[in-house]
């Protein structure tokens, strides 16, 4: 989403998206993943933990792991241990 659609939205939601825009915006600008040296990328909500390898030069994502997966949807742990297995 662009930070001008980002803008238009009201709300504290909407602020802290906005916020995190302009965050992912001014970081991505510096940083890019290549072949030798990929961009880790790693998303977290309050259930679950994304993590990805990325090669920006090819736009693929190398590898990807996450607590959605199958091998780790049923395991048993906090939600700090099913985070350090996908790491």
């Amino acid at each position: 989403m662009s930070a001008t659609l980002l803008k238009r939205r009201r709300g504290v939601a909407a602020k802290r998206a906005v916020g995190r825009a302009r965050r992912h915006f001014r970081v991505r600008k510096n940083v890019s993943g290549t072949a030798e040296r990929p961009r880790l990328v790693v998303t977290r909500s309050l259930r679950h933990i994304v993590a990805q390898v990325v090669d920006d030069t090819k736009g693929h994502t190398l590898a990807s792991a996450s607590t959605m997966d199958a091998s780790l949807r049923g395991a048993e742990g906090d939600k700090s241990a099913l985070a350090g297995k996908v790491g």
